[in-house]
């Protein structure tokens, strides 16, 4: 897959500036807050927070707030769930920049609706995903010349977002802007942190062979978030950016509207709980899409009340009005019977086969 973004310090770096200034702090007098943990906190938050004028001028601005009391002062909250706060997970699990835990299997599933038209679920973003997604375009574009596909991340809650951006990267044409950023930079030798406001993310290499002059529905729900909002926006954007047309149909309900990535901090080596502390936001790059965080992106073809089966129904027949959904599709992935890659397939294609021709 693709390489971590260049935002990403590097974090023993980063570990050992913290440890070098935390061990030159003049603390106040003695409390019961933990101080070296309030001055940890507060230097991990200014250096990665994109809520940075929420973050104290200093880490005993607030002498009676407890570090929890730092972290909840973030107000980085989204229908109830925080997002910068203690990780209680093992941060070893989570998956590139966002923080978010996935499964580690592969949670892509294919399957040919028609001749034409081909089907493919992603339940999340591992950071197997893109190797997954190469492979399986290969593996369908050889069964047959498909010209049409439906992108179905119903209850697709996000992952890896560098994962995510490579498989923007393989379905869009080269020099397509998809999405604009707002996030942190840290450059390690420097140790300086800043914020890069409304960057233009611009997909950089040609459009994947087995991809070109295909039409697309994305089916979401209101369980689609993160990397699955950012994957739906990028098409639906990129492509009305690429061609000057909107050929991009979203189908479903109003996604969940997370529009924000974490960072997972592991600090084993202090022996003290891992952070999650977001940040990056993106919007995007049209007023089709826009800012969708906390408000979601809706979609052209909303459909929430209808089955699942009757939802897939009307994507087909937006790209193939006169085609029928095949009867014995009855959602065979709930009894594991459509076609999935094992991560051994992904030897069938290289990290990167774009230039391939």
């Amino acid at each position: 897959g693709k390489e971590h973004p260049t935002w990403l310090p590097g974090f023993a770096g980063l570990a050992i500036g913290c440890v070098t200034a935390l061990s030159c702090v003049n603390y106040p007098v003695e409390t019961s807050v933990d101080l070296y943990e309030k001055e940890s906190v507060w230097q991990y938050l200014k250096t990665f927070s994109i809520w940075q004028d929420r973050v104290p001028e200093s880490a005993f601005q607030f002498p009676d707030d407890s570090p929890e009391m730092m972290l909840y002062k973030i107000y980085d909250t989204l229908k109830g769930a925080s997002y910068t706060h203690y990780d209680d997970d093992v941060c070893g699990a989570c998956m590139g920049s966002t923080g978010q835990i996935v499964n580690s299997h592969d949670t892509m599933h294919w399957d040919s609706l028609t001749d034409s038209t081909m089907y493919l679920q992603i339940q999340s973003f591992s950071k197997n995903s893109y190797q997954h997604f190469l492979s399986g375009i290969i593996a369908m574009h050889a069964a047959r010349d498909f010209r049409k596909m439906i992108i179905d991340m119903r209850h697709n809650g996000g992952g890896d977002i560098a994962a995510t951006d490579s498989i923007i990267e393989a379905i869009l044409p080269e020099k397509t802007p998809y999405l604009i950023e707002s996030s942190r930079k840290y450059d390690q030798q420097s140790r300086a942190a800043w914020t890069v406001s409304d960057s233009i993310r611009v997909t950089k290499g040609p459009q994947h062979w087995a991809l070109k002059n295909i039409r697309y529905a994305v089916l979401v729900d209101s369980l689609s978030a993160s990397a699955s909002e950012m994957l739906a926006a990028a098409l639906k954007d990129g492509f009305s950016q690429a061609s000057n047309k909107d050929t991009v149909v979203i189908v479903g309900d109003t996604t969940y509207g997370k529009g924000i990535g974490q960072i997972c901090i592991s600090r084993q080596y202090l022996k003290r709980a891992d952070l999650k502390i977001t940040f990056m936001r993106m919007k995007g790059v049209t007023q089709r899409i826009g800012e969708y965080h906390a408000k979601g992106i809706v979609p052209d073809v909303a459909c929430e009340s209808e089955t699942p089966r009757q939802q897939d129904s009307i994507a087909l027949k937006i790209l193939e009005p006169s085609a029928q959904l095949p009867k014995e599709r009855i959602y065979r992935f709930k009894s594991g019977r459509l076609a999935q890659f094992p991560p051994e397939a992904a030897i069938i294609a290289p990290p990167d086969d774009r230039f391939i021709r």
